[in-house]
């Protein structure tokens, strides 16, 4: 019988944060408590913000390279280098190739019922090799996206940055 090797090259770290239904939970809490149930999620088609579902993999996979994102908002997250994000005007981006000193993420936030993105800065993006391997989480999703939330208090406003595993 021949072999499927299946690599994956994108994960999230444990503490991601992802929203189901109207909850924002960790991906690692996902991977643990929800593995192979159908979780309700949001997703990005063309300039809409659409209901989609988590396809789960039920097994976590281990990476020695992680790479970190901040944004100039406050919001960051760890994920495998080869993560990509959705940058302004630009399209998805690997991690490892995005230069904080040029490309903007697009923040996506809803106003007035629709959606509209605008740039958002990137302060930093460092990839750093761990001594221990570190558990990571792939999230499919039907639409191949995943909306990452960020809820900032003082605004009282919810954004989310966009990213393809």
């Amino acid at each position: 019988m021949p072999t499927i090797e299946v690599k994956i090259s994108a994960g999230l770290e444990y503490s991601t944060p992802i929203m189901c239904d109207n909850e924002i939970k960790q991906a690692g809490d996902i991977y643990l408590l929800q593995s192979g149930s159908n979780i309700k999620t949001f997703a990005l088609e063309g300039n809409k913000i659409v209901n989609s579902n988590i396809i789960n993999i039920p097994k976590q996979a281990y990476s020695d390279k992680m790479s970190e994102i901040i944004f100039t908002n406050g919001f960051h997250f760890q994920c495998t280098p080869c993560t990509k994000v959705l940058i302004y005007n630009q399209g998805y981006k690997e991690i490892n190739t995005i230069n904080a000193d040029t490309d903007k993420a697009a923040e996506i936030f809803i106003k007035d019922n629709n959606i509209d993105s605008k740039p958002l800065d990137i302060k930093s993006v460092e990839t750093t090799t761990e001594t221990i391997s570190k558990a990571v989480y792939l999230f499919m999703t039907q639409h191949g996206n995943l909306l990452l939330p960020y809820y900032q208090e003082d605004k009282g406003s919810l954004s989310f940055i966009c990213v393809q595993q």
